[in-house]
């Protein structure tokens, strides 16, 4: 019922997203805040999901963004659609890279087991 419950929202939480999308184009085209709305509706349903029912926040904002992908796309304007690919790709790779340098750290500074070198060789 958690995953089930969390795609339900997931996919609510971005058609919300789509029909804000499709509504600020009537206040004028502005990327950054088309950039911002994309960005938030997914991080509001991570963390909807996450905090006030327990599920799993990560399915509900992969489906959130399969959902914005697909109706939202077509609501914002062209640049909006430049920005967003960069800002994402951006966010992705520092990400990205955060991650393997945690990696890298606890690799080489764990103390508590010796390695066994003779599985790798």
């Amino acid at each position: 019922m958690k995953v089930v419950g969390s795609m339900i929202i997931g996919y609510l939480v971005g058609l919300v997203g789509s029909l804000i999308t499709k509504l600020s184009n009537k206040l004028g085209k502005d990327p950054t805040i088309e950039t911002i709305i994309i960005l938030l509706t997914g991080y509001f349903s991570f963390n909807l999901v996450e905090a006030y029912f327990a599920w799993s926040g990560v399915i509900s904002c992969a489906i959130t963004g399969i959902v914005l992908n697909h109706y939202a796309f077509y609501n914002i304007s062209t640049r909006g659609k430049i920005v967003s690919k960069y800002v994402t790709n951006l966010l992705s790779t520092i990400a990205e890279n955060i991650l393997f340098i945690m990696f890298g750290l606890t690799f080489f500074n764990n103390k508590t087991e010796a390695v066994d070198w003779s599985l790798i060789c």
